[in-house]
């Protein structure tokens, strides 16, 4: 089934990455670009919970399957939306270079620059879930996936290596560069694995995650402020927020995941801090957060080139901003509809994940998020 909680978080994320992508406000655009990262902490916990929850089920996993499932809620929107971009570039005369294509197309544009800016993000989750799927394979077969002690210690020598080859990075390459300090899977890779420790924890050893959170709730909350307080302070080409500031990020955002899970004291007074149709409201936008994501700088393009330069309205800062919010909504909403929704669909009916029953899952009920 659908978690609440974890729908609003995405929904958090994807709108902290639109206020990145547009200033609204020059806090919002400042801590904008953390949306990403709390993508990354999520995505590690989901996608691992469905390998952990198989093996659970049935004390084996099969990865030709979960590769195959993950390719349907990837591949079509993304490879559409390039399809899309080329022909757009074309038809504009800016062309598209194979330089910048193949990048794009094979999922490498975290190390060399392809044709979509956001993109890169989705390179370091396909490389993620390789690297999960034949990790976990390899623990099945040798009888370690709910070894405590392995896998913490394996968990925590990963974590150090990316936060280690982040400051060797950084003080090797002084200069913030984009493709060099920020993106690369090997710098990149620790958020999506805090979350997959949060959720071997959450799959293998529920009663002390859950013991753990409500005990030190509290305490847990003023660590995620405080992880979590820097985004205020600097942004991404600061030496801080590229080396140690990005492992703060994980943590705070995962403090607060294991909260929204585990902490209904917690829950309530989050939700009577705000309107409940708003928690809602945020919560159904991050079910089409995958979509939004991939679609929203083009939105706001298109608005700049066609209803700004090319039909000359005079826009405010503040109503240009309402129709890239908007419109990048809308456009995700209907991609969803007429894109994500189909393939779905279709992966349910012929590789379902439980193969004694081929019924399509309504989506309201889906175990399945991402």
């Amino acid at each position: 089934m659908r978690i609440r909680q974890i729908d609003f978080l995405r929904g958090i994320a994807i709108i902290l990455v639109l206020f990145r992508h547009m200033e609204f406000t020059p806090v919002t655009h400042l801590i904008g670009w953390s949306g990403v990262d709390l993508f990354f902490v999520l995505s590690g916990f989901l996608v691992s919970g469905l390998l952990f929850d198989q093996y659970n089920r049935e004390k084996t996993i099969k990865p030709l399957l979960f590769l195959t499932r993950r390719g349907f809620k990837i591949y079509p929107l993304f490879y559409i939306i390039t399809a899309a971009l080329v022909l757009a570039h074309q038809f504009t005369g800016l062309g598209t270079s194979s330089a910048n294509l193949v990048p794009e197309l094979f999922f490498f544009q975290n190390y060399s620059e392809g044709i979509n800016p956001i993109t890169w993000s989705l390179a370091v989750e396909e490389h993620f879930y390789i690297l999960l799927v034949l990790g976990v394979y390899l623990a099945v077969k040798f009888g370690k996936l709910t070894s405590r002690k392995g896998f913490h210690a394996l968990a925590i020598t990963l974590l150090l290596y990316s936060l280690v080859a982040r400051v060797f990075t950084s003080l090797r390459y002084t200069e913030f560069e984009f493709y060099t300090h920020y993106t690369p899977t090997h710098l990149r890779i620790d958020s999506l694995l805090f979350g997959v420790v949060i959720a071997w924890n959450y799959y293998f050893n529920r009663a002390w995650l859950q013991g753990f959170v409500q005990k030190f709730r509290r305490q847990l909350f003023v660590f995620a402020l405080a992880c979590l307080a820097p985004l205020f302070l600097f942004d991404t080409d600061t030496f801080y927020m590229r080396t140690a500031g990005l492992s703060f990020l994980y943590l705070g955002f995962g403090s607060l995941l294991c909260l929204f899970l585990y902490s209904d004291s917690f829950n309530r007074k989050f939700e009577w801090l705000m309107p409940k149709f708003m928690y809602r409201l945020i919560a159904k936008t991050g079910i089409y957060s995958y979509a939004i994501y991939l679609v929203h700088i083009q939105v706001l393009n298109l608005i700049k080139r066609v209803v700004v330069e090319g039909m000359h309205v005079n826009m405010s800062n503040q109503v240009l901003f309402f129709c890239y919010f908007a419109g990048s909504i809308l456009a995700g909403v209907l991609l969803y509809s007429i894109v994500e929704l189909p393939f779905l669909k279709l992966r349910e009916r012929f590789f379902p994940r439980n193969k004694t029953s081929r019924k399509v899952v309504p989506q309201t009920a889906q175990l399945q998020v991402l």
